[in-house]
C-alpha cells in the first residue's frame, strides 16, 4: 500500500471552523454591543497582522510543498488550503474595514463588522490548527 493511499483522519473539516467561527462571532458581536470589548481596532490591527503572516506562511506551504504533492506538507496543504485561504482573505478584508471606519458602539453596521471580523479570525485560527494537527498526524502516521 503506498504511503498517499493511507488516511490520517485527523484533520477536521471546514464544518469545525465555521461552527467555531460563529459562535466566536456572536459572542464578540453581543460583548461589542454591550461596550464590554474595549480597544477593537487594536484587536483589528493585532488581526489583520496575523491574517498577513498566515497568507504569507501559507503561500510558503504552498511553494514548499509543489515538489512533492505526495508529502506531509503537501497532502496536509491540499487538504486545509481553501478553507484556510477563505479564513485568512476574510480576516484582512474585514480588519481593514474595522481599521477604517469610525468605531461608535451604538452603530449596527459597526457592531456588524465586528462579528464578521471575529467569525473569521476564529475561522482562520481554527484552520490553522487543523493544518498543524494534520501535519502532525500525517508524519506520525508516515514513520
Amino acid at each position: 500500500m503506498n504511503y498517499c493511499d493511507k488516511k490520517c483522519g485527523c484533520g477536521a473539516s471546514c464544518g469545525l471552523a465555521v461552527f467555531v467561527g460563529i459562535l466566536f462571532g456572536i459572542a464578540v458581536g453581543v460583548l461589542f454591543a454591550f461596550g464590554l470589548v474595549p480597544n477593537i481596532a487594536l484587536a483589528a490591527w493585532a488581526a489583520l497582522a496575523i491574517g498577513i503572516v498566515a497568507l504569507a506562511l501559507l503561500f510558503a506551504a504552498a511553494l514548499a510543498s509543489g515538489a512533492n504533492m505526495c508529502g506531509v506538507l503537501g497532502k496536509c496543504v491540499r487538504q486545509h488550503a481553501v478553507c484556510l485561504l477563505v479564513g485568512i482573505i476574510g480576516t484582512i478584508i474585514s480588519a481593514i474595514i474595522i481599521i477604517s471606519i469610525t468605531i461608535v458602539v451604538a452603530s449596527l453596521i459597526v457592531q456588524i463588522f465586528v462579528a464578521i471580523l471575529a467569525f473569521f479570525f476564529a475561522f482562520m485560527l481554527t484552520e490553522l490548527i487543523n493544518l498543524i494537527i494534520c501535519l502532525a498526524c500525517e508524519s506520525r502516521l508516515r514513520e
